[in-house]
């Protein structure tokens, strides 16, 4: 099941209002930590995690953008 916040991040119009609640940036790991363990959903909606992930391939590169 996909989490309800990625739901939230699909909005209408790229607006203040819309993205503005969803930039934390203060909760973000500081630069040069590992990345914790957290979930991630393949296109048909398959969950995985990224220690998966990692634990298969020699290099990850993990790439956030907008999905709208």
């Amino acid at each position: 099941m996909i989490p309800k916040e990625i739901n939230n991040y699909n909005y209408d119009a790229f607006i203040p209002e819309n993205f503005e609640p969803l930039m934390r940036f203060e909760e973000s790991p500081p630069l040069g930590s590992t990345a914790p363990d957290f979930p991630l959903w393949t296109l048909e909606e398959k969950e995985t995690r990224l220690s998966e992930i990692w634990e298969s391939h020699l290099y990850t590169v993990v790439e956030f953008g907008s999905f709208t």
